[in-house]
């Protein structure tokens, strides 16, 4: 009885955990989390490096959640244009959420465990992306 009661503790304990490190959790329970990127300016290719580094600047933003909203808010006041509205999609198994700005390219892809691939596409239709972290 004791050991069970035991393995039950360490089970609630480790669940406990887990939803800590949720990066998604916390934005549902605290409204939001601030994000920044791992290089100073967005890449042509991320996937395995930043190859290709751009002129184009990275920057920090915040992803706060309202009423089954997100929203991306920046001091970079043409992110911040296109993002307002956005299209959010949560998926189904709890591991990300993709917010998509209207009338644009483009997305930020948030990971469960923080992690964050932001995708923009320049007026030449350029794709650039930019890798971060969450918390």
């Amino acid at each position: 009885m004791l050991r069970r009661a035991a393995v039950l503790l360490f089970l609630s304990i480790a669940g406990a955990a887990a939803a800590a490190d949720d990066v998604l959790h916390a934005l549902r329970q605290h409204g939001q989390v601030s994000c920044r990127s791992e290089e100073p300016f967005f890449c042509e290719n991320v996937h395995v490096r930043c190859a290709g580094r751009t002129a184009v600047q990275t920057f920090p933003f915040v992803l706060r959640a309202t009423a089954g909203s997100v929203t991306l808010v920046t001091e970079a006041p043409e992110f911040q244009r296109q993002y307002e509205n956005a299209d959010l999609e949560w998926a189904g198994d709890g591991s990300y959420i993709l917010l998509q700005p209207k009338g644009v390219q483009g997305y930020v892809k948030l990971l469960a465990d923080g992690k964050y691939v932001f995708r923009h596409y320049l007026q030449q239709g350029v794709g650039v992306m930019s890798l971060g972290r969450c918390r």
